[in-house]
C-alpha cells in the first residue's frame, strides 16, 4: 500500500487474465484483499506480490554479496587462530546464489562452513576493495 510501504496485506487470487500486456509487461490478476481495518479505499494503489510456496533458506542483503566474474562471495568474521588487538580478520567464502527478493538474496553455503558464522552484511564491497589493495601492497 502506497501510504504504508512496510505493511503486508494478504490476498487470495480468484481470477487471472488471459492476455499478457507488453508495455509495461503485465498480467491482470483479480484478488480479494484482506481489508479488515478498512484501510484500503477504492482507487488506492497497491504493489502486489505472488507467493506460490515457501521454503526456509539462508539469505543475506544484496550488498553482502561480492561478484568476481561468475563467482559470488560473502565475507565472514574469521574467528580461527590468533587474534590481534583491535583487529578483525575476515574470510572470503565462495557461495552460489538463488532467488533475489525484497533486497535479499538466497545463498547456498559450503558444507564445511560453520552455521554460526558471522556474515558481513554491510560494507562488503569496501572490504573487498581493501583486501585487493592489501594484496597489491604485499606483491611489491
Amino acid at each position: 500500500m502506497a501510504s504504508k510501504p512496510d505493511e503486508l496485506l494478504k490476498a487470495k487470487i480468484h481470477a487471472i487474465g488471459k492476455t499478457f500486456e507488453t508495455d509495461p509487461k503485465a498480467l491482470h490478476v483479480h484478488a480479494d484483499v484482506h481489508n479488515e481495518d478498512k484501510e484500503l479505499l477504492p482507487g488506492m494503489y497497491v504493489e502486489g506480490r505472488i507467493a506460490q510456496d515457501e521454503k526456509m533458506v539462508y539469505a543475506v542483503p544484496e550488498e553482502a554479496i561480492i561478484k568476481d566474474g561468475e563467482q559470488s562471495f560473502i565475507f565472514i568474521l574469521d574467528e580461527d587462530g590468533e587474534k590481534e588487538k583491535n583487529k578483525m580478520k575476515f574470510k572470503m567464502i565462495p557461495i552460489s546464489t538463488g532467488i533475489t527478493d525484497l533486497g535479499f538474496v538466497e545463498i547456498n553455503l559450503p558444507a564445511d562452513m560453520p552455521k554460526e558464522a558471522k556474515v558481513v552484511t554491510k560494507g562488503a564491497y569496501t572490504l573487498s576493495s581493501e583486501m585487493v589493495k592489501g594484496e597489491l601492497e604485499h606483491d611489491h
